[in-house]
């Protein structure tokens, strides 16, 4: 069994940070079992857990494709840095607090970010060709537009319309932070390697404008979406009314 521990902290800081002043916050920094995927084994009584990837901040979801092959996605702190995209492979490092997308450690998005610890070695998220979700072919970032919040995931496999197989169905929430409004849509990906073996993603706009879509499930041939309320960008004018399930079916 695997299971998403987020992180303690918006970036690391150990005194609280921007919060210092304030004593609900949690002071202590990140722990080992924290910005991590866990793997259990469900089947013992008392299950160890094992930490199968660090340096993830917060998963918000997680799923594998037809080869066994897991990745996820994740919500970044409130610096302005790009959502991730993570293939998750075991023992390997992501980056958090230390770094974060594809950008150097040299790059500090706060005054209290962590040295790079010497021998570390970050394995960066996927690098988004776009069109969709902030990336294009000149400028590609690691993963998804700032804020945007990408939460539920899914893989298509042979079962789906042509068009999605082999593709990765992700929601993305939507923003509260910054200018503009990012993500309130479904994004369908697609992961090829390039010519050194690392995967890049090509992203298209599946179904958008959505209403702070928080998760995904496929049940038969539907696909239900999860709608956490019913505003439509970070300044709609619409009240905070309860969310919708939707079902597409094909």
């Amino acid at each position: 069994m695997y299971v998403s521990s987020g992180a303690r902290t918006d970036g690391g800081e150990v005194d609280g940070g921007l919060f210092k002043k304030e004593s609900v916050y949690w002071k202590g920094g990140e722990t080992a079992y924290t910005a991590a995927l866990w793997r259990l084994n469900p089947e013992v009584d008392s299950p160890e857990i094992e930490v199968f990837a660090r340096g993830i901040r917060n998963a918000w979801s997680f799923a594998w494709n037809d080869r066994g092959e897991l990745f996820s996605v994740s919500n970044g702190p409130d610096a302005h840095q790009p959502e991730e995209m993570d293939f998750v492979e075991r023992g390997k490092h992501y980056g958090f607090p230390y770094q974060f997308a594809d950008e150097p450690a040299s790059l500090k998005p706060y005054p209290y970010t962590p040295d790079l610890p010497p021998g570390l070695v970050v394995t960066p998220a996927i690098r988004n060709f776009g069109p969709a979700a902030g990336g294009s072919a000149t400028t590609p970032i690691a993963t998804f537009d700032a804020h945007s919040s990408p939460a539920g995931m899914l893989f298509c496999n042979d079962d789906w319309p042509e068009a999605l197989r082999g593709k990765f169905l992700i929601g993305r929430f939507g923003n509260f932070l910054k200018d503009g409004s990012y993500g309130y849509d479904l994004l369908a990906v697609s992961l090829q390697r390039n010519a050194a073996g690392i995967y890049e993603a090509h992203t298209e706009t599946f179904l958008a404008p959505l209403a702070r879509p928080i998760d995904i499930l496929k049940v038969g041939r539907k696909l239900y979406l999860l709608e956490y309320s019913r505003p439509i960008g970070k300044d709609s004018n619409r009240p905070m009314n309860p969310g919708r399930i939707l079902e597409l079916s094909w």
